[in-house]
């Protein structure tokens, strides 16, 4: 599984984008691998643009196996280990601050194989825009592969504004005694922007160790919160399915489910909306977790990263937007689903726009060849997103590998106010066709 937040495929092939955009390349394959020594992770400064209005800004990251890598003797690193992207911004009193917009976890490198290109990992972090700006020191990956990582600024109009992003605590690796007994991670009162409109809080978290008769926290998984000055509460769970993991073969146990990471993926980024929890132009949170049995799991750990983003209003009032194209998909990271090519179209769409969405008219088919169309209806209020399962194609008469493509064509019976992301396509090879009847002989 892959964490994608808010890309539509089109956006999803880094080798083609149709908008104006702008590519801001950190890392290449050729870029020497980490060192050995120290943080063992890629280290330079970023030359991001010093303007401009992005619709969207994607992070594109590609791993590749190579003997050029310095871990150990393997192309690609025996273990799993934590990685993140981060960004380091400049305070007041000549230190630096800490912004993670990204973790990974990596693969097993044993009976590993990422293509001789490399495994591709796209992610939005447009969230990121107020520090995606000007020069900035970035730090990356670590040198089990090689690293590729650029990223792309898709000039347009966002669904809104991102006016603040801020650490509420710092990002870190907390014990989880320590977590829950609260001496870590306290009740803070946060003051806001006048100007902000929408608040969400983003928590990045994995569990790690290998403590009590369930190995917490890696094997073991536990409820999360958030509680607000309004005694409101937001729970979940951090936990990973990683039986669909596309990264495979792969060494190890990377099979088997854990505390919100896979080998081979991003960790679970988990949003929450807070602005019903908003008081008098502050915001006062608290991180809590359920407590530890006394056999020994406390000593068990949690990679961590709390953030408040603040924004504008909503820049649409009737805007839906294509995130992607599940099925039919070619592409490696869907390789896992089951109905990956039997012709029934799968996508998810996001409201990005202020009024409610009761019904949105598409069209699709394969390039060329057909053309049908399809009215959900439902209720979609202001970022809700839904999975909308598509009238299924025949499959009958087309070639090995065609092009499906899905088009928004109207929203509440009216014109979507941005176009820019009602069209996605994807790559589909179809599976072979046999007759009803085989005669063995």
């Amino acid at each position: 599984f892959l964490l994608i937040i808010g890309c539509s495929n089109q956006e999803l092939n880094s080798n083609s984008f149709s908008e104006d955009t702008t590519s801001i390349h950190v890392f290449s394959y050729e870029t020497p691998s980490p060192s050995k020594e120290g943080k063992q992770v890629y280290d330079t400064i970023a030359h991001f643009p010093k303007e401009g209005e992005w619709r969207k800004i994607l992070m594109i990251q590609r791993i590749k196996c190579d003997q050029a890598t310095k871990r150990d003797k393997f192309p690609c690193g025996e273990w799993d280990y934590s990685t993140n992207t981060s960004i380091f911004i400049n305070k007041n009193d000549s230190t630096e601050e800490q912004i993670e917009i990204n973790s990974f976890v990596t693969p097993y490198g044993l009976r590993l194989n990422l293509t001789e290109d490399g495994w591709e990992y796209i992610w939005d972090v447009t969230d990121y825009a107020p520090i995606l700006k000007g020069d900035q020191r970035i730090e990356h990956g670590n040198n089990q592969e090689l690293h590729d990582l650029k990223f792309v600024f898709i000039k347009g109009k966002p669904s809104r504004n991102v006016l603040k992003v801020e650490n509420i605590w710092p990002y870190g690796n907390y014990k989880y005694e320590d977590l829950a007994l609260n001496t870590v991670l306290k009740s803070k009162k946060l003051p806001l922007l006048k100007e902000g409109i929408g608040f969400r809080l983003k928590a990045r978290i994995s569990g790690h160790g290998h403590f009590g008769p369930y190995n917490c926290c890696e094997w073991d998984e536990k409820i999360h919160s958030y509680r607000f000055s309004d005694e409101s509460v937001i729970n979940w769970n951090v936990w990973k399915d990683c039986g669909h993991n596309p990264i495979h073969p792969q060494g190890g146990t990377w099979q088997f489910d854990r505390a919100g990471w896979c080998p081979g993926t991003a960790i679970d980024t988990y949003d929450f909306e807070v602005v019903s929890q908003v008081e008098n132009d502050s915001l006062t949170v608290d991180y809590q977790i359920e407590m530890f049995e006394e056999n020994g799991e406390k000593d068990g750990n949690y990679l961590m990263s709390h953030q408040l983003i603040t924004y504008g209003s909503a820049n649409f009032k009737n805007d839906a937007a294509i995130l992607e194209i599940i099925t039919p998909n070619n592409a490696l990271r869907y390789r896992r689903n089951l109905n990956i090519n039997d012709g029934t179209p799968t996508i998810k769409v996001r409201n990005n726009g202020s009024q409610i969405i009761k019904n949105i008219q598409f069209k699709y088919g394969v390039k060329g060849k057909n053309n049908l169309k399809y009215t959900w209806y439902g209720s979609l209020n202001f970022l809700d997103e839904q999975t909308i399962t598509l009238p299924q194609l025949s499959i009958k008469n087309l070639d090995s590998s065609v092009t499906f493509y899905v088009v928004i064509d109207a929203v509440n019976n009216n014109l979507d106010e941005q176009h820019l992301n009602n069209y996605a396509e994807s790559i589909w090879d179809l599976p072979s066709y046999f007759p009803n009847e085989i005669i063995l002989s």
